[in-house]
Order: C-alpha cells, then structure tokens, then sequence
C-alpha cells in the first residue's frame, strides 16, 4: 500500500500544470471563477467551495462503485504523522471522510513537532506527513499558512524589551520566523 501512496504522489508533481490546465476548463465550463490564485497562496471562491461538496460526493461514490463491482476492498497500514495542532484541525475532518469508504485500511497515527516527523518519512518510519515548512523543496505544497502574533490588549506585552514569546520548540519553524520578524525590527527576544 506504501508504494502505491508513493506513486500517486509522484505522478501529482510531474502533474501540476496538467492540473492547472483541467481546472481552468472546469472553470469555463461551469462560467465561474473557482481558485483565487495569488502569488504565494490559492484560495477556494465561494463557488469553488460549492464545487468541492460536490466532488467530494463524486468520489465517494465512484469509490463506493469500484468497490461493488471488483469486490476488492483496499486493505493495508499506513503510518501518518501529523503535528498536534493540525491533528484535530486538518485531520480530524479528512478521517472522517476516510473511515466510511475505506474501513480495512489501518491508521497507525504518530502526532510530533514537523522536525521530528520529516525525518521519520525520509528514513521509511512514516509513509506520509503533514508538516510545517520553511521551504517547501519536496512533498506536496497543501497551503500557505500565515504568522500572526497574539497578545493580550490589557498587558501590552508587546511593549517589553526583550520581548517574550511562547512558542514551540526550539528548533520549530514558528520560533525561526519569530526571532527573525523581531531581529528585522531590531527587537529582541
């Protein structure tokens, strides 16, 4: 099952304008604009979500489909990895989807920090992670997600020389991009 993850994964990069190509026919076929394309980040319309509920429906069906006419139901581990925020924002709604079609396949979920799952996929530990990265130079992009800075209004943390921060880890990428956004405004942590 691990290597049939990695096929399709790698047929989706050598795919990605071919990709770009189907949703700009899907676009003048339906006359609407489904993706927000920006430079860094795409974005669903609101007729791209109506569109997703749709597709989402399509594909469990044909799923249910090729299961009753070839009788064969996928079966198998896979082993996912996904940091401990994104477990019950990304992937809670994803298993939910996956359980009713695909109730043989076996989840072993390990949830850590992004710098200690990748290197679990590179070595075979895990055959598929969510992560966090800097530079997205392998693996799939999914999205962008941006930094924002919290803060209480009634302490006027933010004030404070040096500044603290919580954060995760300290070799996270949110801690990195933290330091440097402050150090390019001369602040100090």
């Amino acid at each position: 099952m691990r290597d049939r993850f990695r096929l399709r994964h790698l047929k989706s990069i050598a795919h990605k304008s071919a990709v770009s190509m189907q949703l700009k026919k899907l676009e003048s076929a339906l006359g609407c604009q489904l993706l927000l394309r920006g430079p860094r980040q795409h974005q669903l319309t609101s007729e791209g979500q109506k569109l997703l509920g749709y597709a989402r429906r399509i594909l469990d069906l044909h799923a249910e489909t090729q299961a009753a006419f070839h009788g064969k139901e996928l079966t198998g581990r896979i082993r996912l990895g996904v940091p401990d925020d994104y477990a019950a924002k990304y992937l809670t709604p994803a298993l939910k989807r996956f359980a009713p079609n695909f109730g043989s396949v076996e989840i072993e979920l390990s949830c850590e920090q992004s710098t200690s799952l990748i290197p679990r996929v590179e070595v075979g530990d895990l055959d598929l992670a969510l992560v966090s990265r800097e530079h997205p130079n392998q693996g799939a992009l999914l999205f962008y997600e941006p930094m924002v800075w919290v803060g209480s209004p009634q302490f006027e943390v933010w004030r404070r020389d040096p500044l603290p921060i919580a954060v995760y880890e300290s070799t996270s990428l949110a801690k990195r991009s933290a330091i440097n956004a402050l150090a390019l405004q001369g602040r100090k942590i």
